[in-house]
C-alpha cells in the first residue's frame, strides 16, 4: 500500500497539478523527539490547505503530515474531491444529451448534416478547447483544476458538466417515465 505522501502526491495529480503544488518544510526537532514537518498543498483558487506531522526520521515526519493533510481535505475542503466514477456516468448522461440536442434540434435540416455536426462536437478535442475556454476565463466549473489535468479527464468533465447544466431543463419527469417505458420496449 502507498504512504500517505504517495497517496497526496497522486491526489493532487488527479486534479491536474504538478507535485510542485506541495511544499515540504521538516525541521530535526531533537534526537529524542525526531522531526517536525510541515506541508502545504496550494490551490489554484488561492486556498493554501497546511497540515503538520511529527516523526521519528524526517520522511516519517512528512508522510505523517501527508495523512494529517488528507484528513484535513476530506473534512474541510470536500469540493477538491473527486468521484471520477459518477463524473463518467454524468459524462454519458451529457454524451446522450448532444446527440438529443442534434438530432432533435431543427438547426441541421439533414440526417448527413446532423451526423456531421456530432462528429466535430463530440470529440474529445473540442471538448478540451471547451475546458480550456472555461479555464481561460476562469470559470467556476473548471478552477478547481490544475493547469496539468490529462485530456481524457478535461473532456470527460465537460460532458458531466454538460449533463448537470441542460438535464433539468431537458428531461422532466414525464421524460423519466417514457425512458422507463422505452428501457421496457428495448429489453422485451
Amino acid at each position: 500500500m502507498d504512504n500517505a505522501k504517495n497517496q497526496l502526491h497522486e491526489f493532487v495529480k488527479e486534479l491536474g497539478y504538478f507535485e510542485n503544488c506541495i511544499t515540504f518544510d521538516s525541521t530535526c526537532l531533537s534526537l529524542e523527539e525526531g522531526f517536525y514537518s510541515r506541508v502545504t498543498f496550494l490551490v489554484k483558487d488561492g486556498r493554501e490547505i497546511v497540515s503538520e506531522g511529527k516523526g521519528q526520521k524526517k520522511t516519517a515526519s512528512q508522510i505523517d503530515a501527508s495523512a494529517n493533510l488528507l484528513t484535513l481535505i476530506y473534512e474541510d475542503h470536500s469540493d477538491l474531491i473527486i468521484d471520477w466514477e459518477q463524473v463518467r456516468i454524468e459524462a454519458q448522461a451529457g454524451d446522450g444529451l448532444i446527440k438529443l440536442s442534434a438530432y432533435l434540434n431543427d438547426a441541421h435540416p439533414t440526417a448527413a448534416q446532423k451526423s456531421f455536426w456530432l462528429q466535430e462536437m463530440e470529440t474529445d478535442k473540442h471538448m478540451v478547447e471547451i475546458f480550456d475556454r472555461l479555464q481561460s476565463q476562469n470559470d467556476d466549473s473548471v478552477a478547481l483544476f490544475g493547469n496539468n489535468l490529462g485530456a481524457k479527464r478535461k473532456a470527460t468533465w465537460i460532458e458531466a458538466l454538460i449533463a448537470r447544466k441542460f438535464s433539468h431543463a431537458i428531461i422532466s419527469p414525464s421524460a423519466q417515465k417514457a425512458f422507463g417505458e422505452l428501457i421496457l420496449f428495448l429489453e422485451q
